[in-house]
């Protein structure tokens, strides 16, 4: 007996259109409305989109109706720019995807709000944690202090143009996790205060309103000279850290001198920790001077500013 072949005629890919929004429209809402058109024996419909950090993303399933197939998509979960829309049309038979339009999302700034800090930190791993909307692709947090001079040290971190030259304003990157971004700092960097702290994303603008926080960590003292007093020649300096403490440094900042400048290391003596520092090294007038030291765990400790008058 002969067998002859038998052609089996393959399935149609089904086809599909974007009806609604129109090519290079604007968008912008939580209910912007979606229409595409399909082949007929289409059991599913999805739009997809690609632009910046997304490809082929899916932001809507649509519903069969007289009018086509209908979505509605809350353009806010992505971050405002143009991208390409399409339709992809699923039948038993296979699948099949428009031909991209041009749409560009157009909404507010991205809003972050925060999450922690929320209060007093402390410690080399202090919590920074802000929460946003989907498609923000990095995140920063800034801080700079509030009050005196010296609450704003930070060698680490750049002084701004827009505020007095002992102001600087530092910034901590974040990763995106389950919890939000969340970026971990070492507060011991700087000196326990007031502070204010901000979060920008790359998609916000503009920067929003800052928060504040207070950092509370181990302090040291000058102990010697006086606050207020009148120094020249050679003057002993005097610091008593927190226990277990050490590697104490002096540090002195005023007039000409744009940042802190460091003086020297000090000896652990019966009496403290000591340094001898030469007044006449420095021009006569008013200047603070602080020390520094550093815990068991590589913790910095920073003395309030003691106030000086070089007069040699």
């Amino acid at each position: 007996m002969t067998v002859l072949p038998v052609e089996v005629a393959g399935a149609q890919t089904p086809s599909t259109f974007v009806g609604i929004p129109s090519n290079n429209a604007t968008v912008s809402g939580t209910s912007q409305i979606l229409d595409a058109g399909a082949s007929s024996g289409v059991t599913q419909v999805q739009y997809e989109i690609t632009g910046g950090t997304l490809t082929d993303s899916v932001i809507a399933t649509a519903t069969p109706t007289i009018y086509g197939w209908l979505a509605k998509w809350n353009t806010t979960t992505v971050v405002n720019g143009t991208y390409t829309l399409q339709s992809v049309a699923t039948s038993n038979g296979g699948s099949g995807t428009s031909s991209g339009i041009s749409i560009t999302v157009s909404n507010g700034a991205a809003s972050m709000s925060f999450v922690r800090p929320n209060g007093v930190v402390s410690g080399t791993q202090a919590v920074f944690d802000a929460v946003g909307p989907a498609g923000v692709t990095s995140v920063q947090f800034a801080y700079s202090a509030i009050g005196d001079a010296y609450g704003n040290f930070n060698p680490g971190c750049p002084a701004t143009g827009s505020v007095p030259e002992y102001m600087y304003i530092c910034t901590v990157s974040a990763a995106p996790t389950i919890y939000g971004w969340v970026a971990l700092w070492n507060s011991t960097e700087v000196p326990s205060g007031s502070y204010e702290i901000w979060v920008t994303c790359g998609q916000c603008s503009p920067d929003f309103a800052p928060s504040s926080m207070t950092v509370a960590n181990p302090t040291n003292t000058v102990v010697v000279p006086a606050n207020g007093s009148t120094v020249a020649g050679g003057q002993w300096l005097d610091c008593a850290p927190p226990a277990d403490y050490g590697g104490v440094q002096f540090w002195i900042e005023g007039l000409s001198l744009s940042r802190p400048q460091f003086l020297g290391n000090a000896t652990p003596t019966y009496y403290g920790w000591l340094y001898q520092y030469i007044a006449d090294t420095v021009a006569d007038g008013v200047y603070s001077i602080y020390c520094t030291a550093v815990g068991p765990s590589g913790a910095n400790a920073f003395s309030p500013p003691i106030l000086v008058n070089v007069a040699n």
